[in-house]
This record gives C-alpha cells, structure tokens and sequence, in this order.
C-alpha cells in the first residue's frame, strides 16, 4: 500500500449544496422568463444567481480545505488552505475511533469520522462527509497492525 493515502470528503456529501444552488439557478430563470423585466427582478435575479454561486463555491472550498492523511504510524488531519491547522495522532494511541451515519448518509455511503486519543478528553479529530468510513477504519488499523509485525 503507497503512504500516505489521502483522504477527502466526498462530493455526494455536498448534495444538498449543489441542490440549492441549482435551484437558485433555476428560480433566477424562472423569474427571468415569467416576469417583466423591471430593476426590482433584475436585483432579484442577481441575488439568486449570486447565493446559488457562493453556496457552490463554499462547498467546494470546504471540500479542498480537510483531508485525512493516514501514514503507517500515524494520521494526520489537515484543515484550511490558507490558513492550515494539522492535528497528528499516533495509530497505537488512538482510543475511540467513531463513525455516525444519518439515514441520508447511509443512503449514500457516506459518514462523519470521530477519532479520539489517549492524551485528550473529547474527539482530537473530526472529518464528515467521507466515502465507506468503514473502509478507512480498516485501513488506519492494518497499517497499524503491520507496523506491530
């Protein structure tokens, strides 16, 4: 297995963004169409089509802003792209590792990542909306395995 693999949330978490946004687009249309064309609809249509763009474009902003790095000793959680914040956990300390699943998410196979540490409290790391948690769950705890051996 090639380290480190690199993990996102996927696009279908972001259905409900692209939804709105394509129905901003489509109710920017529809006043076009079947209203006069008067500044009050023009101010109207440009609210509509500015929100739909804004509510894609911070989705896809949030998309490229956390990753889950998994190595074989350790995984890291990286957010922002600017600004960047990276929280680091040895594998062999992780005490809690939670997966929460709505019935949408389950739908579409996706899910919210918890891990915890030793060392801390609360969750140290929390990424949502990734593909098959199930399977990075596999995945962080057979690289840890390996490195046993």
């Amino acid at each position: 297995m090639e380290y480190p693999i690199v993990i996102k949330p996927a696009w279908r978490s972001y259905l409900k963004h692209f939804l709105f946004s394509i129905l901003s687009f489509v109710g920017a249309i529809y006043l076009l169409v079947y209203y006069p064309l008067t500044q009050d609809v023009l101010l109207l249509f440009s609210f509509c089509v500015g929100l739909g763009i804004l509510v894609f474009l911070l989705a896809v902003l949030n998309r490229y802003s956390n990753r889950l790095e998994i190595w074989r000793n350790r995984i890291v959680l990286v957010k922002g792209i600017i600004a960047r914040d990276e929280v680091e956990i040895s594998i062999p300390n992780i005490r809690t590792f939670r997966i929460e699943q709505s019935i949408c998410q389950r739908l579409l196979r996706i899910g919210n990542i918890y891990i915890a540490s030793a060392g801390t409290t609360d969750y140290e790391e929390k990424i949502f909306g990734v593909s098959d948690p199930k399977k990075i769950k596999k995945i962080i705890f057979e690289s840890s395995d390996r490195n046993c051996l």
